[in-house]
């Protein structure tokens, strides 16, 4: 019988934008493993809120990472837009915000500001992601449309990092990327393209994390054997020592901030949690009965932000 009473680590990701621009093949893609139900029908529609979750466990550590997909907001108010995505936020503690369109998707862009202001004023990094970028040239239309929003709402030292591996970065406040998650192929105009950017936007978001939200995405990507292949000897080259799986780059990261396994990081309350699975608008964690961790130490905290610019090759923000 499993014991229910074990405390159990978990991360949110908050994941926003319009139906069938490929949100759940991203999932997958990130996840290294199907996690999200994806399907090309008319009627794959997101209706409400819906989670989707990976459960994992390794060395006794029990980790569960839920991925928000937002209900169709097209119609809704300024202020309507603003409540949700700062009530979910509130609730949720989110590792990260995506959004994602695709090139010829119907995006409105008032609202992806007023979600970008919401976030950003919350410290909530943006990863702004044109899926399905072989589907069309216009690619580079919403690629645009995304830098504008980001430089208009980033500031001054934040406002854009240059583009490196196809992504532009902002700092820890958001980037904007171009990603394939699976292969297309298109027959009748003889287009056949590989899976591409995944990988690169694993990397730029872990880039814009701090250490403690950096451990859950970890734990998000854990399972992508490809992701890991392309970043380990860079791993062992900066940290000189040798690291056999991203486990081992997470429990060294844990020393690092001097981070305590037990208690985890914000238990949740399984009601909860199921509650707001169901509810479109979801309701509130009891905050005051959670508790949450900072480094023990603020010099560690900041040899591990040190180490982090080198791993990834970046300057400090």
């Amino acid at each position: 019988m499993t014991d229910t009473n074990i405390p159990i680590e978990e991360y949110n990701i908050l994941l926003c934008g319009g139906a069938r621009v490929g949100k759940s093949t991203l999932i997958n893609a990130l996840c290294g493993q199907n996690l999200a139900a994806t399907s090309p029908s008319l009627h794959s529609c997101t209706q409400e809120q819906k989670r989707y979750t990976l459960n994992g466990e390794y060395d006794g550590i029990t980790y569960a990472i839920h991925f928000w997909d937002s209900p169709g907001i097209e119609s809704w108010s300024e202020h309507d837009v603003r409540q949700y995505i700062s009530q979910l936020i509130e609730d949720t503690d989110p590792l990260c915000m995506i959004y994602c369109a695709s090139p010829g998707s119907f995006t409105r862009l008032d609202q992806l500001d007023w979600i970008l202001d919401t976030c950003i004023n919350s410290n909530i990094f943006c990863a702004l992601v044109c899926t399905n970028m072989w589907a069309s040239s216009k690619r580079y239309v919403v690629k645009e449309e995304f830098l504008r929003l980001l430089r208009k709402r980033c500031s001054e030292d934040e406002v854009g990092d240059g583009e490196r591996d196809g992504i532009v970065r902002f700092g820890k406040q958001g980037l904007v990327a171009l990603v394939n998650s699976t292969r297309y192929v298109d027959k009748e105009l003889g287009i056949n393209k590989r899976e591409q950017g995944v990988n690169e936007l694993i990397v730029a978001i872990a880039e814009g994390l701090d250490a403690e939200k950096l451990l859950g995405w970890l734990y998000t990507i854990a399972n992508n054997e490809s992701v890991w292949a392309s970043i380990a000897d860079k791993l062992n080259s900066i940290f000189h020592r040798t690291y056999n799986s991203v486990w081992d780059f997470i429990g060294h990261l844990k020393n690092l901030v001097n981070r305590p396994d037990q208690p985890p990081r914000r238990p949740r309350s399984i009601k909860n949690s199921e509650k707001m699975a169901k509810d479109k608008r979801p309701s509130t964690f009891n905050d005051n009965k959670q508790q949450r961790y900072a480094s023990n130490s603020v010099q560690s905290a900041k040899k591990v932000d040190k180490t982090l610019f080198g791993l990834f090759d970046c300057k400090p923000w």
